[in-house]
């Protein structure tokens, strides 16, 4: 039996906005990495450090959605990772696996 949990649509429209904001830090991010060429920033330090602080606040703030909704169990849903104990939900990964084909 599947089990259900309570959440209201306040709290899925606050998820789903931090889930965009998340994917558009990572989109930024892989251009900001590896195809500063061409973009008038060329790689800019500044504008990567502030995607990293943004995408680590959204990813915060997800995380702590995710443990009101489910709580400190495993993810009952598809696609979505809770993390427990402090687990960060995105993990590091080599530059080369950020880019888009």
């Amino acid at each position: 039996m599947a089990q259900k949990y309570q959440t209201t649509p306040l709290l899925q429209a606050t998820l789903s906005h931090y889930q965009a904001q998340r994917d558009r830090c990572l989109a930024e991010l892989d251009i900001v990495l590896n195809k500063a060429v061409g973009t008038g920033n060329g790689g800019n330090v500044d504008s990567a450090i502030s995607l990293f602080k943004e995408l680590s606040d959204a990813d915060n703030v997800i995380a702590t959605i995710q443990n009101i909704i489910y709580g400190n169990m495993s993810s009952p849903v598809e696609g979505i990772s809770v993390p427990n104990s402090g687990e960060p939900i995105l993990t590091a990964q080599p530059a080369e696996t950020l880019q888009v084909q």
